[in-house]
């Protein structure tokens, strides 16, 4: 049991630190609507959320993490760049986003596997990656140990493009998905 608890308090530190270069003042959710530069969403009781202070102009970038910090969603809106394309920043975003899950320690280990899907998802239109971070090579679902979403999704009208990664560590809940859903682009 006590080996248990630690593993989790360790899990708990990581998923923390994941982005924590990148926090400026953290505030705790209230289940009201925020609204920031040009992103608009929900952030229930629970949860967390800070802003980059280092975004560049017209960049918005916000970060939410889970008071129980398994976790972690982030959301960047930032002019397209006609120098990449979305499957390549999808695919670039991906492997940093997995890179930096296999260097926290415990996680190092772990066997990925990744799929792609194109289509809706949390109520939008993009392209999303997911990868499975298995502790072992069995690949077994009980056997999941982080899972991590990496979206792009192309906003035609204002030609901006939405990122949206997801750290999840251990089981997946609902909320994750639920406040994904309430993001709105304002005008």
């Amino acid at each position: 049991m006590k080996r248990y608890v630690l593993l989790f308090l360790f899990l708990n530190g990581i998923c923390a630190s994941i982005f924590s270069q990148e926090l400026g003042d953290i505030k705790k959710g209230t289940g009201e609507r925020i609204n920031f530069n040009r992103i608009s969403i929900v952030i229930p009781v629970g949860w967390n959320y800070s802003v980059n202070p280092r975004a560049r102009t017209g960049t918005d970038q916000l970060q939410l993490f889970s008071d129980d910090n398994l976790r972690t969603i982030q959301i960047t809106l930032t002019k397209a760049r006609s120098d990449i394309s979305l499957s390549d920043a999808l695919t670039m975003g991906g492997r940093i986003m997995v890179q930096k899950a296999l260097s926290f320690p415990g996680f190092e280990n772990c066997i990925v596997n990744g799929s792609g899907q194109d289509g809706e998802m949390w109520g939008r239109k993009g392209i999303c990656i997911k990868y499975n971070l298995y502790k072992n090579e069995n690949q077994n679902n009980e056997d999941i140990m982080m899972r991590i979403y990496n979206y792009v999704e192309n906003i035609d009208a204002s030609q901006e493009v939405l990122l949206i990664g997801l750290f999840i560590i251990g089981e997946e809940k609902e909320d994750t998905g639920n406040i994904i859903k309430t993001l709105e682009i304002r005008e």
